[in-house]
């Protein structure tokens, strides 16, 4: 039986969780566990799209980890102490959720045989990574200074776990007192000067860029630990609770994180807007956009419905065939035709020629979209439709690089989000 998983939050384009538990998946043989991307704008979205999508868990990323809290039907204790989740998974059909990111905090520090006992801990940041990175270090009875610049956000933080709150802009002093800084500001620009870092000091950055404070670290010959280290850690607990199996987190090697390509793919069912996203969205990056359905037409000097009707379905996905496998733009929002799930040659170049954003949609809206009674395979019967949907979805969910839900927005509201989240990606 196949398992859906997947990490929402907003943006969520840049996330490397997929990589990392697709690599999950290879080591353990998992070969009917897939995983990607799930862009929602709130909470109850991503609720709605785990029912519908079927997932049988998903990692939860900002701005939502709090917030999801309120639908599970149990919450692990740690989760509980932390009022935050990473991880939701079905267990006899009720939501429960895990907070593994304080585990990432802690098996990061200690894979690079840091002792932590007794070592002073400067944490910015009172955010989520914020509070799991003092819930974890807690337990080694270290002093933790907590800093932020919304004061009193630090100050609630530092009161429930009984750590010390120090003024944000006495960061310059704070620095030279202690073993350890971790930072969990994901900004590429570190807000103080560098200067006043201890040669001694040991930086944890949460943030996974490549990035200043790194650079620094580096070129002073400063014990670092990236954001990446942090990920895998929190992901080899969550991947337990998923799939309630181990994984040998040292076989994790080559690690290809598949975010570099240029192209921009839209696909998704008839009807869910793939041209005009895919055209609009061109237009505000200053890409190129391509239709597959148009170079099809154009050839042909006939319309997709004409093709279809004179030639068949079968000579229609030969021209796709070639179409797509002889394009060579490098820098392209690219509308892909519906159907071209059902090819695996297709699907073979999609892996590595574009990040493909599925726009994701329901039969029900399908059948309600303009002129929907005029595309060539869709009839008006839901029955009909949802078979296909459904015999289509495994090859969607294992092509997807991002899910974008469509059901019940508007165009304009679809296209921002997609712009954001892409935006997000190349930014």
């Amino acid at each position: 039986m196949n398992k859906y998983l997947a990490v929402s939050g907003f943006p969520v384009s840049h996330s490397l969780s997929p990589p990392i538990f697709r690599r999950f998946f290879e080591i353990n043989k998992n070969k009917n566990s897939y995983y990607t991307r799930l862009s929602c704008k709130t909470d109850e979205e991503i609720i709605y799209m785990m029912d519908k999508l079927k997932l049988g868990g998903i990692n939860i990323t900002s701005p939502f980890k709090k917030n999801i809290m309120k639908y599970l039907d149990g919450i692990q204790k740690d989760a509980l102490k932390m009022d935050a989740i990473n991880t939701a998974v079905y267990k006899k059909n009720e939501l429960i959720g895990y907070n593994t990111d304080y585990l990432g905090v802690l098996n990061s520090i200690r894979g690079k045989n840091i002792n932590l006992k007794g070592k002073k801990i400067l944490v910015l940041g009172a955010g989520g990574a914020g509070v799991s990175a003092i819930y974890g270090l807690k337990k080694y009875n270290n002093k933790i200074i907590i800093i932020n610049r919304t004061e009193k956000k630090a100050k609630e933080l530092a009161k429930k776990f009984n750590v010390t709150y120090k003024k944000y802009d006495n960061f310059k002093y704070i620095i030279r007192e202690v073993d350890i800084l971790i930072s969990t500001i994901p900004v590429n620009k570190f807000p103080f000067k560098l200067k006043n870092f201890p040669d001694n000091l040991i930086i944890f950055n949460a943030y996974y860029k490549t990035n200043q404070l790194e650079n620094f670290a580096k070129s002073r010959d400063l014990r670092y630990i990236d954001g990446l280290d942090w990920l895998i850690n929190q992901a080899v607990p969550a991947y337990r609770v998923f799939l309630n199996r181990s994984i040998d987190k040292n076989k994790i090697k080559n690690l290809n994180l598949g975010i570099n390509r240029k192209n921009i793919g839209i696909i998704g069912f008839m009807k869910a807007g793939k041209s005009t996203v895919g055209r609009k969205l061109a237009d505000k990056l200053g890409k190129d956009f391509v239709d597959i359905d148009r170079l099809i037409e154009k050839e042909e000097d006939a319309s997709v419905n004409d093709i279809f009707l004179k030639k068949g379905e079968g000579y229609f996905r030969k021209l796709e065939e070639k179409i797509i496998l002889n394009l060579k733009c490098k820098d392209c929002v690219i509308a892909y035709g519906g159907g071209i799930v059902k090819n695996p040659k297709i699907l073979r170049k999609l892996k590595n020629f574009s990040y493909n954003i599925w726009l994701w949609v329901s039969p029900e809206n399908v059948l309600g979209r303009k002129d929907s009674n005029k595309r060539p395979l869709l009839k008006n019967n839901k029955n009909e439709l949802s078979d296909m949907i459904k015999n289509r979805f495994n090859e969607y969910f294992k092509t997807a690089d991002l899910i974008i839900n469509t059901d019940n927005k508007r165009k304009k509201d679809v296209i921002k989000q997609v712009t954001y989240e892409v935006n997000n990606l190349l930014g």
